[in-house]
């Protein structure tokens, strides 16, 4: 669904509905590029740990920071909530070098 394909019928009519809070400097297109590359990141990650990968050489703190970039552009409600309730930067933190 954030394919390029989806730009005319989906994208161009509902994307500042869906992201309210998208930068609103950027076409659609690009918000939608942006959106579908950090998720595909994230997909990588989720994939690697439901199959017990190492994730070891992964910059985290990014890959933490992307995920909470996403909920703003939603909601900065959600993100503000996520951020109160989550475990994760303490465990980055404590990552072995």
């Amino acid at each position: 669904m954030v394919t390029s394909r989806f730009d005319a019928r989906l994208w161009v009519h509902h994307l500042r509905t869906v992201l309210p809070h998208a930068d609103n400097n950027k076409t659609t297109a690009q918000i939608r590029s942006m959106v579908y590359s950090e998720l595909e990141q994230i997909r990588k990650l989720r994939n690697r740990i439901a199959h017990h990968e190492p994730i070891f050489q992964r910059n985290l703190a990014t890959d933490f920071q992307k995920i909470h970039d996403l909920i703003a552009v939603r909601c900065p409600i959600t993100a503000a909530w996520m951020m109160q309730n989550q475990g994760a930067q303490a465990l980055i933190s404590n990552k072995p070098v």
